[in-house]
């Protein structure tokens, strides 16, 4: 195998040392909360300098935002697997479950994605798209006249059931959650959000 060229090796480390960084603050995330999150322990977890730290992130908060476009760049790689659907609902549906298994699997991640950014922070690459794609079918059902309530009050009641379910199951593990727990709450909170689609006559 011919030798890499300089430039390439370089990007490599470079990648590869700033994956080591988000691997270690998600780590300490992972253990402390955010609070526990300083530059100097990242430093020290990672076995980097903190010169060496803070030329790939200027602070803590573009350390968060780091992570949190990635945790949307993963959340968005489970969306786009989900086959297609004619029905927003069922849109609609598959994504509630693929949002509460990839949280579920990955606590820091969602504690990532719940948490509020500062007024006036730059907008993520990945959050658009992962926004988009879940906004979009209960809009679309708004569009058809198929929500019960107003779209505002659909999106707050969806979110708070599903950051429950979540937040449940992450903060109790010693409790044996039905397997069906999550799909009887969604459906039931479907039953009283959306109407069924008008049939022809």
């Amino acid at each position: 195998m011919p030798p890499q060229p300089v430039a390439l090796r370089r990007r490599v480390r470079q990648r590869d040392a700033r994956r080591s960084i988000l691997d270690s603050a998600a780590a300490l995330l992972r253990k402390d909360g955010a609070d526990g999150l300083t530059m100097r322990r990242v430093a020290r977890q990672s076995g980097c300098s903190a010169p060496t730290l803070y030329h790939y992130f200027r602070d803590k908060t573009a350390l968060l935002d780091a992570m949190l476009d990635l945790a949307f760049a993963g959340l968005a790689v489970e969306l786009e697997r989900l086959p297609e659907q004619d029905d927003p609902l069922e849109v609609l549906r598959a994504q509630c479950f693929a949002f509460v298994r990839f949280c579920v699997a990955n606590p820091v991640q969602f504690r990532l994605l719940s948490e509020a950014r500062p007024d006036g922070a730059d907008p993520l690459p990945a959050h658009a798209d992962a926004q988009q794609r879940l906004e979009r079918p209960l809009a679309q059902l708004a569009e058809a006249g198929r929500l019960q309530v107003d779209l505002e009050l659909a999106r707050q009641a969806l979110w708070s059931l599903i950051h429950g379910l979540i937040s449940l199951q992450a903060s109790r593990p010693d409790i044996a959650w039905s397997p069906d727990l999550v799909r009887v709450s969604i459906e039931a909170l479907f039953g009283g959000l959306i109407r069924p689609p008008r049939r022809g006559r």
